[in-house]
């Protein structure tokens, strides 16, 4: 019991045992914080090699379908201007084209994703999208027969394009 008091102790346990648990605890913190960077590495490496791709997809796509909307209204304006000068289905043909592809592109997008909440957004994009490929269909059928009317219908799609952008 005598030797358990620290004064007791050889001075050389008396000064080599804090060293011995400070250099303890920082082997300890040293191996805990490259744990955690390493997995911060990981995890960034994988931001950037996956996450990132597809936000660049994504972000073509937004452009494209903002190009749809506005060489819709580019028909639009070139119909008003010129009437009976534009070729109103070849036009309205590559718009349906290109709807297409965007909604080609979001379903590939939609097979790599893995939260469902994004998948569900991705289904309502593509809704939209069809609903905007009917309104181009009708736009366009209408255009030939009176400029006003078909003008007045695509009010209420301003909302849609609004939310999928």
């Amino acid at each position: 019991m005598k030797n358990l008091k620290i004064s007791n102790w050889p001075f050389a346990a008396k000064l080599g045992l804090p060293a011995a648990l400070a250099l303890f605890a920082l082997v300890g913190t040293t191996y805990w914080a490259l744990t955690i960077i390493d997995t911060q590495v990981t995890r960034i490496d994988e931001l950037v090699s996956n996450d990132m791709e597809r936000v660049r997809e994504l972000s073509s796509i937004s452009a494209s379908v903002r190009q749809v909307n506005g060489d819709l209204y580019q028909l639009l304006t070139e119909s008003a201007a010129n009437p009976g000068t534009v070729d109103v289905e070849a036009v309205a043909g590559r718009l349906q084209s290109d709807n297409a592809n965007i909604i080609l592109a979001l379903e590939e997008q939609k097979k790599m994703v893995q939260d469902q909440a994004l998948a569900d957004s991705i289904d309502a994009i593509i809704a939209d999208l069809n609903g905007f490929a009917e309104a181009i269909s009708f736009v366009a059928s209408m255009l030939e027969i009176d400029f006003a009317s078909s003008v007045s219908f695509l009010d209420p799609f301003k909302e849609n394009y609004a939310q999928t952008i």
